[in-house]
Formats: C-alpha cells, sequence, structure tokens
C-alpha cells in the first residue's frame, strides 16, 4: 500500500487554513490553496513577525499552516519542527488534534515510522472517534516486520476454515471494525487453534482496539 492512497492529502490541512488571523494569514492561506506553497511559507513567517507572542490562537495557527506549506515542499524536518511549535501554543483539544494529526502524516511521509505512530496515538487518546488517525495507524502498523519467531506464514497450514475467518475479519477491519474484527478471530481461535496461525494479524488488531479502551483515560500529549 503507498503512501499517497492512505494519507488522505485532501483532508490534511484544511482545519486551520481558515484562522490565520491578520492580513498575513490570509494572504497565506489564499496562495496556499493556489499551491504557491514557497510564497504560502514566506507570508505565514511575516505573519509570526507580526502577531503578538501572547495571542495563543494565531500563533499556533500561523505555525501549523507554516508547517503545512513546508510538508508539501517536502521539507519533512522543518515541518515537525514547526509542528512542534504550534503545539507548544495551542490551548483547545480541536487543534491539539488537528496537529497531532498532520505531525504524525508529515513523520510517516518522512519514513519515520515510530513517530507517526506516536502522533497518530496521540491524535485517537484526544479523539477516539478520529477514523482516519485510526486508519492511518492501522496500515503503519500493518508494515511492521514480524516479531522474531512470529509471522502470518505458520508452521502448518491454516484450515480452510481459518482462511475464511480471517477474510471476514480483514473485512471488518478495512471498515475500521477493529473490535468485531478482533472478536471473530478470538471466538475462532477457540474453535479451530490453526487460527493462531494468524497471531500477529490478531496483535495489530488488539493494539488498536487497546487504543481505543484506554483513550477516555490517557489523554495526555506525547511530548518527542
Amino acid at each position: 500500500m503507498t503512501i499517497a492512497r492512505w494519507l488522505l492529502i485532501p483532508l490534511l490541512f484544511g482545519g486551520l487554513l481558515s484562522h490565520g488571523g491578520d492580513a498575513d494569514g490570509r494572504r497565506g492561506n489564499t496562495l496556499y490553496e493556489r499551491g504557491a506553497f514557497a510564497e504560502a511559507e514566506q507570508a505565514y513567517r511575516e505573519g509570526l513577525t507580526r502577531v503578538d507572542a501572547s495571542d495563543s490562537t494565531r500563533n499556533a495557527a500561523l505555525y501549523h499552516n507554516l508547517a503545512a506549506a513546508l510538508y508539501q515542499q517536502e521539507r519533512y524536518a522543518e515541518a515537525d519542527e514547526t509542528f512542534q511549535n504550534a503545539r507548544d501554543y495551542a490551548t483547545d483539544v480541536d487543534a491539539r488534534v488537528r496537529i497531532h494529526y498532520n505531525q504524525a502524516t508529515n513523520a510517516a511521509r518522512a519514513g519515520n515510522r515510530e513517530a507517526a505512530l506516536r502522533h497518530y496515538r496521540t491524535t485517537l487518546r484526544l479523539d477516539p472517534l478520529h477514523d482516519d488517525a485510526r486508519h492511518n495507524y492501522e496500515v503503519l502498523m500493518r508494515q511492521q516486520p514480524p516479531a522474531p519467531g512470529r509471522a502470518d506464514t505458520p508452521d502448518v497450514d491454516p484450515s480452510d476454515y481459518a482462511q475464511r475467518l480471517k477474510r471476514r475479519a480483514e473485512a471488518l477491519a478495512a471498515q475500521r471494525d477493529y473490535s468485531a474484527a478482533l472478536m471473530l478471530m478470538q471466538e475462532g481461535l477457540a474453535q479451530d487453534s490453526t487460527v493462531a496461525a494468524y497471531q500477529d494479524f490478531m496483535g495489530r488488531l488488539n493494539t488498536i482496539t487497546a487504543i481505543d479502551r484506554n483513550a477516555e483515560n490517557d489523554v495526555q500529549l506525547d511530548r518527542p
């Protein structure tokens, strides 16, 4: 599965683009929407020189949009630092969710899988209903190489029942119903021991559902 398929590019940076604040921010937004990312970057930087340091909302938005412009220019390391600046100013949950989600996507695009997973987890802790973050998290987990001594390729071939069960569970996971997929596999394992051939798949499902179970009790921001 390619990055372009799961990053959901049209949804990435829309949320804060309407909140640049001053004239430079609005000009940057217009340039960004036209695809003039270098010019948008300059406008956001100029806006940051004029905004009051105590204006957390405007600073968070300008830094966020600057990071978006850097991302679009494939300057991922600079974008990551700038997303961090936006997080430092962000005071409301919605802004933090958006910044973590986009910082995760930036990390994934840069090939930093662990950082991407960390930020997607935080997104889901802050907003358990964020389907795009859950989907992207599951895609990244699927790309994890099997642990030594564990693989989806079993020592003994799974039964026809086990193979059918996994296809059904994969269909549920594709619909982002991870809890139902995990329950289906666990119930199948109780009936057919060869379902254990798919232990890595079950482990990934368990990791994702664990995020949902812990979401209400863990809303702290992850820090690098």
